[in-house]
């Protein structure tokens, strides 16, 4: 079976923000899945009141799912919806220095195909405060550009979804 390299829409690690950096070595890594939903016009973002920003759907890979398992299992979590998936063949990889963490997420895009309404959010979700909203595409780069933080997470989480946000938007248009 011929597999090509994913893309590597970003990596990033604490110099992205001018934190002290270290060697990435012995980090546990993480395996996620996440993306774009689009419904008509409208993108889901999830926000967390608790650290008022706003982040795209997608989660952690179970043991015994593929990346597309589990990005349609999180995002019938995170927004009640079923989704027809476009896999852009794209990866994020994230250096976080203070949890001696390597996270790569795998990038898919999905259009709603069905919504059920009903979110299944896990405890720590409901704890961050999160939300589901429907931001219209035009305003999507915008709020996130416009979200702050001074959570360490929340930080990676802002600048990788507003990466991915700009490589949906390079190759859809």
């Amino acid at each position: 079976m011929l597999t090509t390299k994913p893309h590597v829409i970003c990596e990033i690690s604490n110099q992205d923000f001018g934190l002290p950096t270290a060697s990435h070595t012995n980090y546990r890594i993480r395996e996620a899945s996440r993306g774009l939903l689009i419904h008509e016009s409208e993108v889901a973002l999830i926000y967390l009141s608790r650290f008022k920003y706003h982040k795209l759907p997608g989660g952690g890979i179970e043991k015994g799912e593929t990346p597309e398992q589990a990005f349609h299992r999180e995002i019938l979590e995170e927004t009640g919806c079923h989704c027809q998936v476009t896999n852009p063949n794209a990866i994020t990889i994230e250096y976080r220095d203070n949890f001696q963490l390597t996270q790569i997420s795998h990038i898919f895009f999905g259009r709603v195909t069905e919504n059920t309404y009903k979110l299944r959010l896990d405890q720590y979700e409901i704890e961050e405060g999160s939300e589901l909203k429907w931001i219209p595409i035009k305003e999507v780069e915008v709020l996130l550009k416009n979200d702050s933080t001074d959570d360490y997470e929340g930080k990676f989480i802002r600048y990788r979804d507003l990466k991915i946000w700009k490589f949906y938007i390079e190759i859809q248009f």
